[in-house]
């Protein structure tokens, strides 16, 4: 069965906190889930309902929210166009605004504590504490905007961009430690899987990487147009969405691809509809792969049916 939850735009980002949803404090079910969009609000939805029902709709930014970020408090931290970082409180009221990027925000990861990472359209990324709402340190390095964002330790945070980059970074110094070359174009996504970086790209790859050595040791070729999201499923299966509205699920240790959803599939039209490509990606514990799409609408499908 497939569900389909509808929003008012495009869809930009999805919230992850143990695979993007709340969780009840007796049992390990699913409450909700949260997106943000380009029409500038965030928005609470059911999973129990077939139709996916609207819990909640908030205006949050005066521009596209961009990333979402849930924090183990259950806070929720939204970054916009607006070069704003909002936090919001488990009521929905915004307590505190991150200030000090020069333009777009992009990316938001956790890092410990109270403190987050932010990657932006001014080619930085800044620690902040969202306690006090300080900038605690800035880092840069990228040329282009700053796209994703993956904290590997205490240490070591990775950051993929728009020129085309994947860099290391010592979160105690600011300093890069590596640049990894090889993608042709924006990097859209990064994962860690059992000691491999694994990227995607606009370039329609995916890479995977022994870090240790700076090398790509595989390339997936088979998207026809450009990845915007990516994920890596507990057995190390990877999930790519992209723009030629196509969802493709690849075998890691080999590169095949073992199966393509075609966004027509998902939405039970037939071949010669035009429908829309891929914008996010995530998996719920439970096996269902979450999709959002560029004309605004979310859909859940159980991944056992793959």
């Amino acid at each position: 069965m497939i569900k389909k939850f509808i929003a008012t735009s495009n869809i930009c980002a999805v919230a992850e906190k143990k695979g993007c949803v709340y969780w009840r404090k007796s049992d390990l079910s699913p409450i909700f889930l949260i997106s943000g969009s380009a029409d500038m609000t965030v928005k609470y939805w059911s999973l129990k309902t077939d139709g996916g029902d609207c819990l909640k709709n908030i205006k949050t930014h005066t521009l596209c929210v961009n990333c979402l970020l849930v924090l183990p408090s259950g806070f929720l931290v939204t970054g916009s166009n607006s070069r704003s970082i909002k936090i919001w409180n488990t009521a929905s009221e915004c307590i505190g605004s991150l200030i000090g990027h020069a333009s777009s925000v992009h990316s938001l990861a956790y890092y410990h504590s109270n403190l987050i990472v932010s990657g932006s359209n001014d080619t930085s990324i800044k620690i902040w504490d969202i306690d006090t709402q300080e900038c605690k340190m800035t880092f840069n390095g990228h040329k282009f905007w700053v796209s994703c964002l993956l904290v590997l330790s205490s240490l070591e945070l990775l950051s993929g961009s728009a020129d085309k980059t994947i860099k290391m970074w010592n979160l105690k110094t600011g300093e890069c430690i590596k640049t990894l070359l090889g993608h042709t174009n924006c990097i859209a996504s990064i994962h860690w899987y059992k000691n491999e970086l694994i990227s995607a790209s606009s370039d329609k790859t995916i890479k995977i990487w022994n870090i240790e050595r700076n090398e790509c040791t595989r390339t997936l070729l088979g998207h026809k147009s450009s990845i915007e999201c990516m994920l890596v499923l507990p057995n190390g299966s990877i999930v790519s969405g992209s723009m030629d509205k196509t969802i493709k699920i690849w075998d890691s240790r080999n590169g095949y691809c073992i199966k393509t959803i075609l966004s027509s599939e998902d939405l039970g039209l037939s071949t010669g509809v035009v429908s829309s490509f891929i914008c996010f990606l995530l998996v719920l514990p439970s096996g269902e792969l979450i999709s959002s799409c560029s004309n605004g609408m979310i859909k859940v499908k159980n991944l056992k049916y793959f």
